[in-house]
């Protein structure tokens, strides 16, 4: 039976809860934002609360059009859809020249998906991710500098302890060469996260330790995208969310998700094929149903 909308939200507020009283949990919503990071902060508390083991969820009409069928039995697992409805007074302006009519967001209500797990039919060409290890990391590192990451970074001597720094009086990141290439990469996704939070120009005015504790997380969950395993890195950082409030969780939780789809979004544009390898693991299904499109046009 699926949840009530009250049941989902109560349930949402159950898991921001945990994450305070429970510190671990910090990783476990990490890993499970890493492998949906299109869906919200929320539904992806709804998720790893009601399929822990979830890979790759969809609606049961979007598993039919992928001739994959959701097995007798089978409970769904819910999430919050968003309602909106046209924005009074408001248009905006398409390359055509023509014009839209945006959509506001007025409330959720409860959906249904269900992880591959739970469905049967014909196999879909999932891209496999890549197991990189050691100096490895070497070339997705040159390759995001290179393709994809729009501020300069630079290589130099920094304070010992300090692994990079994010200057945006500068607009600058700067790396210590003297670290590993997997330590480098950590590195720059954290630095990264920091420049979308603070832009190049702007003066920090936030919570320093809210701000490292959002950059870490959202190198985190960058981190397990592109196989990289920075636990002992992180793990000082977990400790921050215990001095948070339920308001200030839920907030920090938007501010990675949204580094988080920024960050992926620039590598998925991105022209260089380690890049784009990486980034067709992180979407099969929307690759699938791509794939599918014009087989299903013939029929």
């Amino acid at each position: 039976m699926t949840m009530t909308n009250q049941e989902a939200q109560a349930a949402v507020t159950q898991g921001i809860q945990q994450l305070i009283d429970d510190p671990t949990q910090w990783q476990r919503w990490a890993r499970t934002q890493a492998q949906f990071h299109h869906y919200s902060p929320g539904n992806v508390l709804l998720i790893g609360a009601q399929r822990p083991d979830a890979t790759q969820v969809a609606g049961y009409r979007t598993w039919q059009s992928l001739d994959r069928f959701v097995q007798k039995g089978e409970k769904g697992i819910t999430v919050l859809a968003p309602v909106t409805r046209k924005a009074e007074d408001a248009e905006l302006a398409t390359p055509g020249g023509d014009t839209t009519t945006p959509r506001t967001i007025v409330s959720f209500r409860p959906a249904t998906v269900f992880d591959i797990s739970q469905t049967a039919g014909r196999p879909l060409d999932i891209p496999e991710a890549r197991d990189i290890v050691g100096n490895q990391f070497q070339g997705v590192l040159h390759s995001l500098i290179t393709h994809a990451i729009p501020i300069p970074v630079h290589f130099d001597a920094l304070e010992p302890g300090t692994y990079g720094v994010w200057r945006p009086q500068q607009g600058t990141i700067t790396i210590s060469p003297d670290s590993s290439p997997d330590m480098q990469l950590a590195t720059l996704l954290h630095e990264w996260s920091h420049s979308i939070g603070h832009p190049t120009g702007s003066h920090f005015a936030g919570h320093r330790g809210t701000e490292e504790v959002t950059a870490e997380t959202t190198a985190y969950v960058l981190s397990q995208m592109v196989g990289l395993d920075t636990k002992s890195f992180s793990q000082a950082y977990v400790a921050g969310w215990s001095d948070m409030k339920p308001e200030q969780v839920k907030a920090t939780l938007a501010d990675v998700s949204h580094r988080v789809r920024v960050i992926t979004a620039t590598i998925e544009q991105s022209p260089d094929p380690l890049l784009q390898q990486l980034a067709a693991t992180w979407n099969p299904i929307a690759g699938a149903r791509r794939e599918r499109t014009p087989e299903m046009a013939e029929r």
